[in-house]
């Protein structure tokens, strides 16, 4: 069955959601894998309330929930539900002989944070391909404007004269910078191999047809930076008030080139962390620990 059919059912086979995506190794190959590889297939749901459609899918997908999963949805706040990055994963589900792994996530919270960067967990994985089963309007806006920044942000942490594949190295590396999983539970030539995968894709999703931008001859591009710094206001409201709050010298490419590091660094650990943290509560120990145990192999095999 094609893999688009495949989520397809899936997404069918749950509760209503307004937006549905998949995303990752298990939806587009990624290097490094051989054909027998059949990576997990990674969605997200975007839903109107996050509770009210957890107690549906439990009443229709019992299984898709560990016992301590289960309690935690009936007893939890919504907002303890939601979590510290206001999204729910659930691993380890079986169905038609392919293992998922879902975050569902309200779709009010995941326009407020692809337009501002406030939490750069969901925003990050945005800027990747992704495979859109359903959606509306106000998401794909919201998706257009976060590759917007992600490019402005890739151009400004860029050298002057680079490689479109390193530059999509650049760009596609912006969630890992500072994750401990990329030193320890990760496969080190992660961002090497979804832009080796996919760089048709990435070159699909990105318009470079922009002032700050000009393609080269093999594949290459040149960054004019001090016509990308021109268009400083236009990144997210969430980094650019953490650069005007330390100090940051517009005119100066390195100062920006820090900032922007120090502020993906600190979010991307920080949100890692809490990530982990309620997927336990969500999942619970045992479906937990296979996928961990996948990502520390992952990083071993190096696929």
């Amino acid at each position: 069955m094609d893999k688009k059919n495949v989520i397809t059912s899936f997404v069918k086979n749950r509760p209503e959601s307004l937006g549905a995506y998949g995303y990752g190794s298990g939806v587009f190959r990624q290097s490094g894998y051989g054909i027998k590889d059949d990576p997990q297939i990674d969605l997200i749901f975007l839903v109107e309330d996050l509770k009210d459609w957890h107690l549906e899918n439990m009443r229709v997908n019992k299984d898709d929930y560990s016992l301590l999963g289960k309690l935690y949805v009936n007893v939890s706040s919504l907002k303890r539900l939601k979590g510290r990055n206001r999204i729910t994963y659930y691993s380890q589900i079986y169905e038609n002989g392919y293992r998922f792994k879902y975050g569902v996530m309200e779709e009010e919270d995941f326009l407020s944070f692809l337009d501002s960067w406030d939490n750069f967990f969901i925003a990050g994985r945005f800027q990747k391909p992704v495979l859109q089963i359903k959606g509306t309007e106000k998401e794909e806006e919201a998706i257009k404007k976060n590759k917007r920044q992600a490019l402005l942000v890739a151009a400004l942490m860029s050298p002057a004269k680079l490689s479109k594949v390193d530059f999509y190295k650049i760009l596609c590396s912006l969630s890992y910078n500072g994750t401990l999983r990329m030193y320890v539970a990760e496969n080190p030539h992660k961002v090497d191999n979804i832009v080796t995968g996919s760089y048709d894709r990435l070159n699909e999703l990105y318009d470079l047809d922009v002032d700050f931008i000009k393609e080269l001859d093999n594949d290459m591009i040149e960054i004019d930076h001090m016509m990308a710094i021109r268009h400083i206001k236009e990144l997210p409201i969430g980094l650019l008030k953490y650069l005007y709050e330390n100090n940051c010298d517009f005119l100066n490419i390195i100062s920006i080139r820090e900032g922007i590091n120090n502020y993906l660094s600190i979010h991307n650990k920080i949100e890692e962390i809490n990530q982990t943290i309620d997927s336990i509560k969500t999942n619970g120990i045992v479906r937990s620990a296979p996928y961990l145990l996948a990502k520390v192999k992952k990083r071993v095999m190096g696929k």
